[in-house]
């Protein structure tokens, strides 16, 4: 009788083999995080290739794309105050009264609502989608310096003279400049972009073949 539970006592002083509850989880979370890290590692290098080549060969596509849509936000505006939706119309002037003045006067109106945008800031964006579609079709040389600085003279003229209350612009001069400014900037810094984002592949393609021989 004794012996048999001396036997009992030396089996429940013995440590137990399997592992706690606690372990057993840890376990499992480690194994499925190392299963998501291996494919993470195996697809972000062909995730982040293939971004790169969709912003490599659509980059300019992308800007026009945003362009657009500012444009059309602003001009959204007044046709919604139109139809009678003022609450909705009134965030979108307060977006777009972030970085543009909106006085009245200086402004386009449609359906006899302003534009969220001033004149010279509606030229200026819109020029810059037409230009950026012009550019895209097209294969142009980039403007000379003192070209892109003289074509975008004309703007910093016009806003100084109204600022120091010399001169007070008009609507013809406010949509010549910005339009000028965007043809100044569109056709010196694209064109720019496109020839380095051609070189920069250029030189990974050929890193590429010299690695692979």
């Amino acid at each position: 009788m004794d012996r048999c539970i001396e036997r009992e006592r030396e089996k429940s002083q013995q440590p137990s083999l399997s592992p706690p509850k606690s372990e057993k989880f840890s376990q499992t979370t480690s194994t499925g995080s190392t299963s998501l890290d291996l494919f993470l590692a195996k697809n972000a290098e062909r995730l982040g290739a293939r971004v790169y080549d969709f912003i490599r060969q659509h980059w300019l596509g992308i800007i026009n794309f945003h362009l657009l849509l500012f444009i059309l936000g602003s001009v959204s505006a007044p046709g919604l105050s139109y139809l009678g939706q003022e609450g909705i119309a009134k965030y979108i002037y307060a977006f777009y009264g972030i970085s543009c003045h909106q006085i009245p006067s200086r402004s386009f109106f449609i359906f006899d609502h302003q534009i969220a945008i001033c004149a010279r800031c509606f030229s200026f964006f819109a020029s810059m989608f037409v230009f950026g579609l012009l550019l895209s079709l097209k294969n142009l040389r980039p403007l000379n310096r003192k070209i892109a600085f003289f074509l975008a003279l004309p703007i910093l003229v016009d806003v100084l003279l109204q600022m120091l209350g010399i001169k007070e612009s008009t609507h013809l001069l406010r949509v010549t400049t910005a339009t000028l400014l965007a043809l100044s900037l569109s056709f010196y810094i694209y064109p720019r972009i496109k020839i380095s984002i051609e070189c920069l592949t250029k030189n990974s393609e050929q890193i590429f073949l010299s690695r692979s021989e």
